[in-house]
C-alpha cells in the first residue's frame, strides 16, 4: 500500500493521467475512483484557463523556453486559510464503536447468530450443475448485510463453525445481475469456516488480535492522535488545493510541446487499455463505463501538459532544477514517507519516472506557495473524521450471488 501511495501521489493531487512510460500504472477500482473525486478539485479553476491554443511540433519546452507555452500570474503573497480542527472524546468514542463493529472477535464454539460475521466456503449449482461466478472460499459475510440473494443469509443462522448445508434458493424474478438467472432454482452448498461477532467494549482479547496495545486508556490516546494527524492532513491539503488552484486559474497557454500532449495521450489510451485487458471488455466499453471517450482522453493529455508547464514555469523563476539539492532532498522525503529505498526502486515497482518527477515538482511548488502566502487560521470541530482503520471483513461477493 505504501508504494501505492507514491504511484498515486501526483494522480490524487492534480487528477493526472499516466505519463509517458512503457509500463502503465494499473490500479485497482477504489483507487481509479479516488482520482476521479480528486479531478474535480481542479475543475473550476481549468475553467479559466485558455483552453484553445496552437500545438506546436518543432520546439520542445527546453529548447523554446516555458515562457514561450505559458504565462503564469503572481504565485507569491497568495492569500489562504488554513483549517485547525480538534478531534474531540466523543469522535474517538465513535471511530472506537466503528471498529469494535467491524472487526469482530472469532467465537469458538458458537452458532451463527444475525449480525455475526460468518467465514464460509460456498458452491452454487443450477439443475446440478456449477456456474461460473456462483463458487467461493474464505469469504466473510456479515449476517444482515443483505450482501446475498434472498435465504442466503438466514439460511446461515443456526450454523456451527465446520458445519455443511445445502441452501435450495431462487434467484429474483428481476435480477439484474445476471437476467438469465432470474427466477431459477439455485442450490448453494455452504460451509461455515468460522464465527465471528463484534463485541460493545474493548476487551483484552480484541486489543490483542486488533493492536499493539493492552489496554484501553492506551488505545484510545493513539487513536486520537491518529484520527488528529489525518485530520490536520486534510486541512492542510485543503489549503494546498486551494494555493495550487488560484495559481493555476491565472495561467494562460500560448501553444502546446505537441511532442509531450502525444506522449501524455498514447500513455493514458495504453493505461486505460490495460485496464480493459485487465477486466476482459474493450477499450469503448470501459472508456463508457466512466463516462469518457477517446477524444476525452486526447484532452485530458492537455490538460497534463498544462499542470506540467504550470509547475516548470514556477520552478523555473524559483531557479530550481531537477538535479538540485531541493529536488533530492524532497524526492528523498517522499521515498521515505512511502517506504520506499530509491527512486530505481519506486520504478521497479511500476512507477513510471515521470509521474515520480512530477510529484516532487508538486511538493516543491506548494512549499514555494506556502512560504509566500499570507495564511490565517480559523478553528472548527469535526464531525465526520474517521480514524485510518483496517477492516477485517471483506464483501468478497461474486456478481451470481449479489443482492438486487
Amino acid at each position: 500500500m505504501k508504494k501505492r501511495l507514491l504511484i498515486l501521489g501526483m494522480t490524487i493531487a492534480l487528477g493526472l493521467t499516466a505519463c509517458g512510460s512503457k509500463d502503465a500504472d494499473t490500479t485497482d477500482d477504489a483507487a481509479k475512483e479516488e482520482t476521479t473525486d480528486t479531478t474535480e478539485d481542479t475543475a473550476e479553476a481549468e475553467d479559466t484557463v485558455e483552453k484553445d491554443t496552437t500545438p506546436i511540433t518543432e520546439d520542445t519546452v527546453d529548447s523554446a523556453g516555458i515562457d514561450a507555452f505559458v504565462t503564469i500570474g503572481e504565485y507569491k503573497g497568495l492569500t489562504l486559510t488554513r483549517t485547525v480542527s480538534t478531534i474531540s472524546d466523543q469522535e474517538v468514542e465513535d471511530q472506537v464503536t466503528s471498529n469494535l463493529a467491524s472487526n469482530p472477535i472469532e467465537v469458538a464454539e458458537g452458532i451463527v447468530q444475525d449480525g455475526d460475521t460468518a467465514n464460509i466456503d460456498y458452491v452454487g449449482k443450477i439443475d446440478g450443475e456449477e456456474f461460473e461466478g456462483g463458487s467461493a472460499e474464505g469469504t466473510d459475510l456479515v449476517i444482515g448485510s443483505n450482501s446475498f440473494i434472498e435465504g442466503f443469509e438466514t439460511g446461515l443462522i443456526g450454523m456451527k463453525a465446520g458445519e455443511t448445508k445445502d441452501l435450495d434458493l431462487t434467484f429474483p424474478e428481476d435480477y439484474t445481475t445476471d437476467p438469465t438467472k432470474a427466477g431459477k432454482a439455485v442450490v448453494f452448498t455452504v460451509t461455515v469456516n468460522k464465527v465471528s461477532r463484534p463485541t460493545t467494549e474493548i476487551t483484552d482479547e480484541w486489543l490483542a488480535a486488533n493492536s499493539t496495545f493492552t489496554n484501553a486508556d492506551e488505545y484510545k490516546a493513539d487513536l486520537k492522535q491518529s484520527m488528529q494527524t489525518q485530520t490536520d492532513n486534510s486541512n492542510e491539503a485543503t489549503l494546498e488545493n486551494d494555493a495550487w488552484n488560484q495559481v493555476y486559474g491565472t495561467a494562460t497557454f500560448t501553444q502546446y510541446p505537441q511532442d509531450m500532449v502525444d506522449e501524455w495521450a498514447a500513455a493514458s489510451k495504453a493505461q486505460y487499455q490495460s485496464y480493459a485487458d485487465q477486466y476482459g471488455v474493450d477499450l469503448d466499453t470501459l472508456l463508457q463505463a466512466y463516462s469518457m471517450t477517446e477524444d476525452s482522453l486526447a484532452e485530458s493529455a492537455k490538460t497534463n501538459v498544462r499542470y506540467m508547464l504550470v509547475l516548470d514555469s514556477i520552478l523555473d523563476k524559483e531557479g530550481i532544477k531537477v538535479d538540485d539539492q531541493t529536488y533530492t532532498d524532497k524526492l528523498s522525503f517522499i521515498l521515505e514517507q512511502n517506504n520506499v529505498a530509491s527512486k530505481d526502486e519506486a520504478i521497479a515497482a511500476g512507477v513510471a519516472e515521470c509521474n515520480i518527477d512530477l510529484t516532487v515538482k508538486y511538493y516543491i511548488v506548494l512549499d514555494i506557495l506556502k512560504e509566500n502566502a499570507t495564511i490565517t487560521e480559523t478553528e472548527a470541530t469535526t464531525e465526520d473524521t474517521t480514524a485510518d482503520t483496517t477492516a477485517d471483513t471483506t464483501a468478497d461477493t461474486t456478481a451470481d450471488t449479489a443482492a438486487e
